[in-house]
């Protein structure tokens, strides 16, 4: 009897050790798989809190972060992102904020993959979360994403953060490119340099809703290159005093330095002195053809001509000259001094060849 109940309680002691094993086996089992479940685990959510953390550490960054917190990319599988991340000032000037659809926006400033700045290489091109296509460019050692200025390297766990001052936009990207010249007040023709490289002359740009991009430099050759998403753009260009509008508003185009220049009807035109742009194209330089607010529209591959404002060419003919030059292939026209006083006389209508 005595060894029957030794019996009994060994059994009761080995099924109460399995109730406790098999309960204890099932209790691990479904942690391990709420936190499967959990998004907030999931690697790309873990590297998002890691960047959260860094950035949440830049006070200038506040609006981003809270923006981030509330974006879901548990469904991204990647355990290394890359984020560029707005600064409040370029949040308050963007389509990230109050627009319905902040989540697709902020996916455009997501990149899955850990782009180190070793990693950007001019010309790039990255596949944002959304699928938009983001263009690297490194003009004179500055990086660029869309054309907008990449900041600070922040690393973060697996990931890389940066600093932009401009939200990223949909739309494809364009390069834009010109040449800015200074005007030189003492060409003459013994003299004959017409214009100066423009080293550091800043370019002021605004899209068609007016918001300001920029400013941008030129560099040591006086060229101007940027990257901006593909849009309708307006520029103005200073440098100190001078700039590319005129004291009277027009857009400039160069001085009369008798190669290659085309006679306005402007009154009183004279050597050395600027010319201006006909924009409207009707051949006559008037109020009609001061661009509005001081800004042009942009385009590439062109030459942009800066003077002065108190520009006053210095050269003054004691001879009479006969320089002739072509106007679209069909005006000749001459210079003559009469009675000290300068004038155009049109010579001949020539016919193409």
């Amino acid at each position: 009897m005595l060894q029957m109940n030794n019996f009994c309680r060994g059994i009761n002691r080995t099924f109460f050790s399995f109730i406790v094993i098999s309960a204890l086996f099932a209790s691990v089992l479904t942690s391990c798989e709420k936190k499967e479940e959990d998004p907030e685990h999931t690697p790309s959510e873990m590297q998002k809190d890691a960047i959260i953390a860094e950035l949440s550490k830049i006070s200038n960054l506040s609006e981003f972060v809270d923006l981030l917190k509330t974006l879901d990319i548990s469904g991204v599988n990647t355990e290394k992102l890359t984020i560029f991340a707005v600064s409040n000032a370029g949040m308050n000037k963007s389509s990230l904020k109050s627009t319905g659809d902040e989540g697709i926006v902020l996916q455009r400033h997501i990149v899955e993959g850990q782009y180190s700045q070793s990693a950007l290489t001019d010309s790039l091109q990255i596949t944002a979360l959304d699928g938009t296509i983001l263009l690297v460019t490194i003009i004179d050692g500055v990086y660029y994403v869309n054309g907008i200025e990449i900041g600070t390297e922040i690393p973060a766990d697996n990931s890389i953060a940066y600093i932009i001052d401009m939200a990223l936009r949909a739309n494809p990207v364009q390069r834009y490119n010109f040449n800015v010249y200074e005007c030189n007040p003492l060409w003459s023709p013994a003299n004959h340099v017409p214009y100066h490289l423009a080293p550091d002359a800043v370019i002021s740009i605004r899209d068609e809703l007016g918001i300001e991009l920029g400013p941008f430099t030129t560099n040591e050759a006086g060229i101007f290159d940027v990257t901006l998403e593909r849009g309708t753009y307006f520029y103005k260009v200073t440098k100190s005093n001078a700039s590319n509008i005129s004291k009277d508003g027009f857009l400039i185009a160069g001085i009369y330095d008798f190669e290659g220049s085309t006679i306005d009807t402007i009154p009183n035109a004279v050597p050395g002195g600027l010319r201006f742009v006909d924009l409207n194209g009707d051949g006559i330089i008037d109020d009609n053809d001061k661009p509005v607010d001081g800004y042009v529209r942009l385009q590439s591959n062109q030459s942009v001509y800066i003077a002065a404002a108190d520009f006053v060419p210095t050269y003054q003919p004691n001879q009479k000259l006969w320089i002739t030059y072509n106007y679209r292939n069909s005006l000749q026209e001459n210079y003559c001094p009469k009675k000290k006083n300068l004038y155009w006389r049109r010579l001949t209508l020539m016919k193409n060849s």
